[in-house]
């Protein structure tokens, strides 16, 4: 359950990723928002890996 749970939520800091970037090539109006958007899930994949290689070292005792 966990497992799918952070491919969920890594998925979705890659599309964050990927739509901030996008939305910088298509609109240079609004450059902060964008950034904000890849900024934002940047930290959010970042944050998921940290806490899953923790859980995976907790789980085997390390």
């Amino acid at each position: 359950m966990a497992k799918a749970a952070f491919n969920a939520i890594f998925n979705i800091a890659a599309a964050l990723i990927v739509g901030g970037f996008l939305k910088l090539m298509l609109d240079f109006k609004s450059i902060i928002a964008s950034v904000v958007v890849v900024i934002m899930g940047i930290y959010l994949m970042l944050f998921i890996t940290f806490l899953a290689i923790k859980i995976e070292r907790e789980q085997n005792g390390r």
